[in-house]
């Protein structure tokens, strides 16, 4: 028995139309690659610093330890967001 092959027209891919379509140009990349990495080693820097505040004052050290680990975090996923782009 002899196969046919599929006779309806597929509908052509418009690379315009959306995200997982649509290719980021370098600059986007650029600007991904620069906010995962500030908010990564910002956040650490600004954790330290709550850790060594911490003994000045508990608020600001516990204030600023949060504003570092949120910003650490978010770095990371981040880092997530851009492996899962497809380029």
């Amino acid at each position: 028995m002899k196969q046919t092959p599929n006779t309806t027209p597929s509908k052509p891919v418009d690379p315009s139309y959306g995200w997982p379509h649509k290719q980021p140009d370098a600059g986007q990349h650029n600007k991904l690659h620069f906010a995962i990495w500030t908010l990564i080693y910002g956040g650490i820097v600004v954790f330290t610093a709550g850790l060594a505040t911490g003994d000045v004052s508990m608020a600001w050290g516990w204030s600023l330890g949060t504003v570092g680990a949120c910003a650490t975090v978010a770095g990371f996923a981040l880092m997530v967001v851009r492996s899962r782009i497809k380029s």
